[in-house]
């Protein structure tokens, strides 16, 4: 290592602004959480509208049944399990402890409830059913279980269910604008963070 005299005033100029600039983006102990888009979302609805601002704005609040990993395979998320029981029907099994930001309990009624609704908004300007058309039938044989049946062998379905957020069958007469209940840790009221 060169002694201070012999270093490049230039390069120690460089060398302190990067010292400085990496301390002032060192982490603070903010309350509140900012979250920076590329596209601004057209809508809070998770469900309206098919479109890469919302999504990205939605996967801050709402968690899909499967998520895909870096590599694009499908990965728990709030359902821990899925199988092709039969080449027409998926078995999949709900993460347990999952709660709503209201406290309401996630149930395979929620992502039936989901399910229809995805695909039906009304007025949206490009739906989800492009994920969900497949589906012919949705079954909750109990609170932790859902059953997807299809016309035909679909085994893309767990790729599929990683771009619907699920959301919460406790307030379905809520309009498209007011549906803010997701599960997980960030709270929504009235378009800001809820503390």
């Amino acid at each position: 290592m060169l002694p201070a005299s012999q270093l490049d005033p230039a390069a120690m100029r460089l060398a302190s602004l990067a010292c400085a600039l990496a301390l002032l983006a060192a982490p603070a102990g903010a309350q509140e959480a900012r979250i920076g888009l590329e596209l601004f979302p057209n809508s809070l609805d998770p469900h309206w509208h098919n479109f890469g601002g919302n999504k990205g704005f939605a996967a801050h609040l709402y968690e899909p049944l499967v998520a895909l990993d870096a590599s694009e395979r499908p990965t728990a998320a709030l359902a821990t399990e899925w199988s092709a029981e039969t080449p027409t029907t998926w078995r999949l099994t709900l993460r347990e402890g999952v709660r709503f930001h209201d406290g309401a309990p996630l149930t395979a009624e929620d992502v039936a409830f989901t399910l229809r609704r995805a695909a039906a908004v009304p007025g949206s300007p490009s739906s989800f059913a492009v994920y969900l058309r497949q589906i012919t039938a949705v079954e909750t044989p109990d609170p932790r279980t859902v059953l997807l049946r299809t016309e035909t062998p679909f085994p893309l379905m767990p790729v599929y269910l990683s771009q619907v957020p699920v959301v919460s069958a406790a307030r379905p007469a809520v309009t498209t604008a007011e549906r803010l209940s997701a599960p997980g840790p960030t709270a929504w009221s009235r378009g800001r963070a809820a503390r």
